[in-house]
Parts: structure tokens; sequence; C-alpha cells
């Protein structure tokens, strides 16, 4: 076993599961945030008792980029001794070649954890053991959203087994493989683009209706029961003019509660039918959940759990903060767009016209004296985060 460096930095791409591990290793959802042998990049650590060591996470690499991000970033894993390479299982071999090439892995004790194994065990059980042989440095795979105890135990294992590799450019696999997702009904050709659209109208149409007649059997009712006697009752006791502002045909009194009466409905069977969460509550189970609450990455508000799926909207949160209302989290417009620009190669100049608006917005720590800040991550979940545990639940 070869010597244990007091200090592991975990390298790898946006969302390939690092902050996931951070957090199972640690316990911490956060860390402490701190300056590292003279970089300038803000990074969670904290003190792992399982391995005596100091675990770093960083911000996610990007390749070819020359963002101030990206530079600082390597700076960082190229002044560290041991590493913890953490790639995503499927599209292993493009992350990994691409990682060895930049964090000059010749001079520095690797091991590998293997994230989204859970995707195909066996196929990427597979991939690890062809880089743990070609390698010849400890390779773990795993799932990072849930790591069993016994995962977890290999993986400090293999943190202390990490090792210089053989070589920084190990054969190809005999075959790759890249997740492709099963196709459903709504990916079918013909069938699919129209089964979509039905699923999405009868979201709303079927509560609306629902709302409209149960709208129509309590009218009546209403009418004998109350609006009448009490419309009787004023008009006979009131001037023209403040009859006609309360129980005229648009008053106050009339208009109100007939408003109420056809509004309340269509909002309770449209709020029962997505069960008051949100959009979101359709695809909690593509994010990882912290205390109840979806977990965003801070470069861009993406999943991270599920690559390209980001987030815009009122339950965006990071350090603590909540960015709850529209001027908040529309600062965050920018930062979204830019990312997806990047990686599809297109000309983010354009978006300068966010930021001197204030729609790219990365402070992360511009939130921190609201009133809705968040005190404590260890607050008991609130009733949405419950709901949304239990949408987990029944997904699962």
């Amino acid at each position: 076993m070869t010597t244990f460096s007091p200090s592991i930095v975990l390298a790898g791409f946006e969302s390939a599961g690092k902050t996931a591990l951070f957090r199972r290793l640690t316990g911490e959802a956060t860390g402490h945030e701190a300056n590292f042998r003279g970089s300038t990049v803000s990074c969670r650590s904290c003190h792992s008792e399982d391995c005596q060591c100091e675990i770093i996470d960083t911000p996610g690499v990007r390749l070819k980029a020359d963002t101030e991000t990206t530079r600082l970033a390597l700076e960082k894993i190229h002044g560290s001794d041991t590493v913890l390479l953490v790639v995503r299982g499927t599209n292993l071999q493009q992350e990994m070649e691409g990682l060895l090439g930049e964090i000059n892995a010749s001079t520095k004790r690797l091991a590998v954890a293997v994230t989204f194994a859970d995707k195909d065990e066996k196929k990427i059980s597979v991939l690890a053991a062809h880089y743990r042989e070609t390698l010849g440095v400890p390779v773990v795979a795993l799932n990072a959203r849930d790591l069993s105890p016994v995962k977890r135990t290999a993986l400090l294992a293999a943190i202390q087994d990490a090792r210089l590799p053989i070589t920084t450019s190990p054969a190809a696999p005999n075959s790759s493989w890249k997740l492709v997702p099963s196709a459903t009904w709504f990916e079918h050709r013909g069938g699919g683009p129209l089964l979509s659209l039905l699923m999405l109208a009868l979201l709303w149409i079927v509560p609306v209706i629902a709302a409209f007649r149960l709208a129509d059997f309590l009218q009546p009712l209403a009418d004998d029961a109350f609006i009448s006697p009490v419309t009787d009752w004023l008009n006979a006791r009131l001037s023209p003019l403040a009859a006609a502002l309360l129980t005229g045909g648009y008053g106050v009194l009339t208009l109100g509660w007939y408003s109420f009466l056809w509004a309340f409905p269509v909002v309770l069977f449209i709020g029962l039918s997505t069960g008051f969460l949100g959009s979101l509550a359709r695809i909690i189970h593509h994010f990882e959940l912290k205390n109840g609450h979806p977990v965003f990455s801070e470069e861009a508000d993406e999943s991270t759990t599920t690559p390209g799926l980001f987030y815009c909207g009122p339950l965006l949160e990071h350090r603590g903060a909540k960015f709850c209302f529209i001027y908040k989290f529309r600062s965050r417009f920018g930062v979204v767009a830019s990312e997806i620009a990047r990686r599809l190669g297109g000309d983010p100049m354009p978006l300068d016209a966010y930021e001197d608006n204030g729609f790219l917005n990365e402070d992360l720590d511009c939130c921190t004296d609201c009133t809705c800040a968040i005190t404590s991550e260890a607050a008991p979940p609130d009733a949405r985060a419950r709901r949304y545990a239990e949408a987990m639940k029944s997904i699962s």
C-alpha cells in the first residue's frame, strides 16, 4: 500500500457526482469553503474521520475551456498529490481519456470512482475492471446518489490504496458503451408527439371541466341560500349607486362571489392533479434530494444526477439561500443559457446583454441576508419537502 496523503481532491467533469460523493464520504452538506495552496478557487472541504484525511470537492472541469473556473480548478488538482477521479459510467471512456489528458496524471496517486453504475451494473463493471487493469489503480463502480455502506467502505479503501498509474494512455476497451435510454410511447415517431400533447392537455382539461361542473352545481344553491337574500336585503336599504356597486351585475358582492365560485374549483382541481408541488414534481426523481429539497450544481443550476437537465424557478437554492422570487431566480437565466451555449458550441457573445441587465449573476452569496434565507442545514423538511420524498417513493 502506498503512503497515504492527508488530502484527497475530487476531480471530474460537471455533474459527474463529485458533490454527492463528498456528502456521502464526509456527512457534510457543504463543508467549509476555503482557499488551498494559494489558489483563489473557493472549494468545499471537510475532514473525514474514516480515512483521517481532508476531502476537497472542486468545481467541474470543462474540456478545452479557457474559463477562469476551469483554469483555477485545474491548478488545484495539479497542486495535489492524491486525486480521486470521478467519472460517469454512462460515458466512461470519453471522460476517462479527457481527465487523464487534463490533470497531468502521471505524477498523481490516483483512485477512480465510476458513478451511475446503477444504469447498467454488468456493462459498467466490465469497463471499470478494464481500467483497473490497464491503469493499475483502484477503481470502484458505484451509485453516488445512493452509496451503500459496502460501496462506501470499498471507496475509502480505494482512496487509501491510491497509486501512480502505469500509463496515462490506457488502451480503449474492446467495446465502448454509452447509455441509451429505453424508448417509451412518447418517443414513438408517429404517435409520440400526439400522445404528449394529449397528456399535456388532459392535465388541464380534466380539472377545468370537473371544476366547471362543480361550479354549475353549487351556483344555484349559493344563489338561493346566500346571494339572493343578501342582495334583496341590501337593495331595499341602499341608494341606487351603492346598490349598483355592491349588488349589481358587476357588483363587489355578486361578481366577487361568482369569481370565487368559478375560479376556486379550477385552482383546487389543478392543484390536486399536480399534488400542489409545481411542475418540478413530475421530474423530481432526476434530482438529488437533501433534507427533502432538490440539489442543483452551483456552476449552472443543473441536476447533479442527470446531466443536461437545468432548472430555473422559485425552488432554486444555493448555499442556504432560496432564489424564491422571479427577480431572484431570473438573475440565473444567463448562467444557464451561457452553459447550454458552451456545450452546443454556440457563440456566447449575445448573452452579454443578459449580464448588462442583471440576468447573469454568478454571485451565489447575493441572497444570504434575505428573510427567506435558510439558517440551519439541519432544519426539518417542510411540507413541500415531505411531499417530494413521498413522490420519490412512489416513483421508485
